[in-house]
């Protein structure tokens, strides 16, 4: 028997948190990167498989940020459509208490925790590094070939074009004017024609253009300041059909070396940190006492500044060399702390990740304490009242942790309380919303309430 209410428990929980996973995986993919990246992608004609890539990359990323909303909402859809159907009073009835109805979605939920932590410590960092390298890469490729109409295109190098017209379908061009300008001395080589079709290479690696009927001009000899003295030539060909590979290595998306970024706060998991963390602290370590000896550079005792200008011995080249030596240690000192901020800022952002891989797995477990009780509470199942509340608890919580990582990343606090204070936050509620659902407290029903004490008060004057 218990193995079946398990059964149905888990049956209850799993389908709505599903469904949010999807919904809100969707809904961030849209906002956090097709709206946010969209400049990026357009007119680069970007390969489809190299987009696939990122977006796919995009998407396990975006997976451990919706867990937390996924849990929420699925824990009070849930459990309120249970208790919206006499299910949770029934197994009360049966002799079940709140803790033993939430038990098999309490060890789903550590188990769900655990994942994540896994999920961020091991899997995301590297799903992070291929998006960024990919993401950068895509922004550092040039836009893909537009040539308008009666305007000369000089997007591509050594090359001039201008076409007097397209087809609506962009493919067919009119009073096509090329050129050449290869051999870097000057007009040498020159194409007109009366009609063309223009497509790029399967790797985007050159232009085809397929002329008709036009004629190609080409002037050979030397070149320089004595070339007027040489004989030259110029060769005129009469064309049908001519063919014209325009190399495209410019528009090609390069690689870079995915080295350069493993260095990142979101690419290391948190022994890595530790590790980085503890460079850096010894680095840190060394500047700050050399900072420390060069601002305890003092006059010698018993010697004031009045005395020493005051004193003959003190020669103007002597008082030059002083001044001298005064700016050069203002100068290495403010490299030296201009270095020792940027240290310091990076080692904040490894130990704020640190926080956030551990802090996140944690608030699966608060959030399922708020929604599972919640929902016995209200008593109300569905897409309703509780996605309502859900949303808005979450958007408290994911505005308080951007707000406070972003403190903590200036330096303002320190990153431990500013990843952690959403958890304070959200644990105590938890606590009360959970003791208030075992005991069966509806403080939410005010309308249940009114009524029934308006109809003990006429009954008492009866």
């Amino acid at each position: 028997m218990f193995k079946t209410i398990h059964r149905m428990i888990l049956s209850a929980f799993l389908k709505p948190f599903a469904v949010s996973l999807a919904v809100s995986v969707f809904m961030f993919f849209i906002i956090k990167i097709v709206i946010t990246y969209l400049d990026d992608f357009l007119g680069k004609g970007l390969p489809a498989l190299d987009l696939m890539r990122l977006f796919f990359y995009a998407l396990v990323a975006i997976i451990p940020e919706c867990i937390p909303l996924a849990v929420l909402m699925g824990s009070i859809m849930s459990f309120g459509a249970m208790a919206e159907h006499y299910e949770l009073a029934a197994l009360k009835s049966a002799g079940h208490s709140l803790w033993k109805i939430f038990q098999p979605a309490i060890l789903l939920m550590c188990g769900i925790a655990i994942g994540t932590f896994l999920f961020n410590n091991y899997i995301l960092p590297k799903v992070h590094l291929k998006f960024t390298s990919l993401l950068y890469d895509i922004r550092q490729k040039k836009p893909s070939i537009s040539i308008k109409e009666g305007i000369y295109y000089s997007g591509i190098k050594n090359y001039r074009i201008r076409v007097a017209s397209k087809s609506k379908n962009q493919d067919t061009l009119h009073g096509i004017s090329i050129y050449d300008h290869t051999a870097q001395q000057g007009n040498t080589t020159q194409l007109f024609s009366k009609r063309g079709f223009m497509q790029a290479t399967a790797d985007t690696s050159a232009l085809i253009l397929r002329l008709q009927n036009g004629v190609r001009y080409e002037q050979n000899g030397p070149f320089g300041a004595f070339a007027y003295r040489q004989p030259n030539t110029l060769q005129i060909l009469d064309f049908k059909q001519l063919t014209v590979f325009i190399p495209l290595d410019e528009f090609k998306m390069k690689r870079t070396n995915e080295a350069l970024f493993k260095h990142h706060g979101e690419m290391l998991n948190i022994w890595q940190i530790d590790s980085m963390v503890a460079v850096l602290d010894s680095g840190l370590q060394t500047k700050y006492h050399w900072i420390n000896q060069q601002h305890a550079l003092k006059w010698q005792p018993g010697i004031s500044t009045q005395n020493i200008f005051n004193t003959r011995s003190i020669s103007k080249k002597r008082l030059s060399e002083a001044q001298q030596f005064t700016r050069q240690a203002i100068t290495q000192l403010e490299a030296q702390e201009a270095f020792v901020k940027a240290q310091n800022d990076e080692r904040l952002e490894y130990k704020t990740e640190w926080h956030k891989k551990t802090v996140m797995s944690l608030m699966c477990l608060v959030l399922f304490f708020i929604g599972a009780p919640l929902g016995a509470l209200i008593q109300k199942g569905g897409f309703g009242l509780p996605v309502v509340i859900a949303v808005l608890l979450f958007l408290v919580y994911f505005i308080c942790t951007e707000f406070f990582m972003g403190l903590a990343l200036e330096g303002v606090i320190s990153p431990w309380p500013g990843l952690w204070l959403p958890f304070v936050f959200f644990l105590p509620l938890s606590l009360i919303l959970t003791q208030r659902a075992a005991r069966d407290i509806r403080g939410f029903d005010f309308r249940f309430r009114f009524i029934r004490s308006k109809h003990a008060t006429t009954h008492h004057h009866s």
